[in-house]
């Protein structure tokens, strides 16, 4: 719903966000083949078999849901009795007979919704739904995929697990708001719009697109080794659809992503944000790590209030707009303390318009499009140290700027910028505009055809 300025200067001249067939073509050999062993692992044919769910700590991913599962069994009686002189005990699997003159002593055992498909070993065995219609979830959508894990994933203890395997259809998307974790598993939202469910207050509406897991007001969450595919097979930008993220964290602490992939979604591939209006907490203490976005249908991660965090080895391939866009449109509200390390963007760039509340580095990140540093009143600086920058050849704006700054401090160390130019041989825009009082610091970081505005007191050093 916050497209903001980012979203706009994106799409100019970019129009989808597209970047030449041989262009994307590299990037994306690149980047996949770091995923390999999970685009393995995901292309396997799902089992009809329910997950395990494990009590405790999350165990990695070098524990084995066949190490720890066991099947649980049935408590309650599996024979009735009656006050005739005779017992008498059914044999089919699914009918009880008794007569209008007796009387019956019932026991009812509910399953938990935990597990999908129960099985004992008394003639009465019972098989549970995994989500019951009361909950209005839809099922069955993604062809071959077994029922929303949802409700098993919720009636989790704090600290337990969830192992996935196969493929889960989830189209309201899973939230999560207790401390758990979710290892394993694809999981499909093929959702193109409005769907008809069951909003939290129980009311049965159209419901839009939804992030395909949200993480919300909650700590100690893990998701390792998932595979999350939403239904933009275009990978266009619609903004009526942009709710669907692939993975969207909100007010939230110490939540870990590691070795994940979204495809597909209508949305950014990674959002972080508070629960605006009822908690305005950042999100805090995050770890992101080994994640390919690729065909998101806006940004490849935004970061829009988020403090204390580290996202590393990410890789964003043909998003619709910008790379990282780190843009709440809330006064007051933005990121700090955060690293990017070893972050690639095939184009788009890096839009931080926003309220520093402590400093943002890059460090060995490689990206392509605009960088464009908007941090209002805030003295915290923004910090590119090694890595590499392609400017576009083209830019436009007022004033125009492959490297746009309004105030505070920007610095690039020991960055590779180039500029190549148009295919007719030139390049059209100025390199780099300042304004607001900004003051931008060039340390072995020379950019071709130096040329630029300086505004409002603005300074500029060149050290090279």
């Amino acid at each position: 719903m916050f497209e903001g300025r980012g979203e706009r200067v994106g799409k100019q001249g970019a129009g989808r966000g597209r970047i030449p067939a041989a262009a994307a073509v590299t990037v994306g050999v690149v980047a996949l083949s770091i995923w390999a062993p999970l685009a393995v692992a995901g292309s396997a044919s799902p089992k009809v078999s329910g997950p395990t769910v494990v009590a405790g700590p999350a165990s990695g991913p070098g524990v084995k849901p066949a190490d720890v599962a066991t099947k649980p069994t049935l408590t309650g009686p599996s024979t009735t009795t009656t006050t005739g002189p005779t017992p008498t005990t059914t044999t089919p699997p699914t009918t009880t007979t008794t007569t209008a003159t007796t009387t019956t002593t019932t026991t009812t055992t509910t399953i938990p919704p935990a597990t999908t498909t129960t099985t004992t070993t008394s003639p009465t065995a019972t098989t549970q739904p995994a989500a019951p219609a009361a909950t209005g979830v839809m099922t069955g959508a993604a062809a071959g995929c077994k029922p929303d894990p949802t409700p098993a994933i919720a009636a989790l203890p704090d600290g337990a697990t969830f192992y996935g395997s196969g493929c889960y259809d989830v189209p309201f998307g899973i939230q999560i708001t207790h401390p758990v974790s979710v290892v394993g598993g694809i999981f499909v939202d093929t959702t193109t719009g409005q769907r008809m469910g069951v909003n939290a207050n129980g009311v049965t509406k159209l419901i839009d697109p939804k992030p395909v897991i949200l993480v919300k007001n909650t700590h100690n969450v893990t998701l390792r080794g998932l595979t999350i595919i939403g239904g933009n097979t275009d990978g266009g930008y619609y903004p009526d659809k942009v709710g669907q993220a692939g993975i969207k964290v909100v007010s939230s602490d110490s939540v870990t992503i590691d070795t994940v992939s979204t495809t597909n979604t209508f949305g950014d591939g990674l959002e972080f944000w508070s629960d605006f209006p009822t908690n305005k907490n950042p999100t805090t203490n995050l770890t992101v790590r080994n994640v390919l976005i690729t065909r998101a249908g806006r940004h490849g991660i935004t970061p829009a209030s988020v403090y204390n965090a580290t996202i590393s080895d990410v890789h964003v391939v043909s998003q619709a707009v910008v790379g990282i866009d780190a843009e709440s449109d809330i006064a007051g509200v933005g990121l700090g303390n955060v690293t990017f390390s070893n972050v690639t963007i095939d184009h788009g760039g890096v839009f931080l318009i926003s309220t520093l509340t402590g400093p943002v580095n890059f460090v060995n990140c490689s990206f392509t499009g605009h960088l464009t540093v908007d941090n209002g009143p805030g003295i915290y600086p923004v910090t590119f140290t090694g890595g590499s920058f392609v400017m576009r050849s083209s830019v436009t704006g007022t004033p125009p700027g492959a490297i746009s700054q309004k105030g505070g401090l920007l610095t690039l160390n020991h960055v590779a910028i180039s500029r190549p130019p148009r295919p007719c041989g030139t390049v059209f825009g100025p390199s780099w505009y300042v304004e607001r009082g900004g003051r931008l610091v060039l340390n072995q970081s020379p950019v071709p055809g130096l040329q630029g505005t300086l505004l409002d007191s603005a300074t500029m050093s060149v050290n090279p």
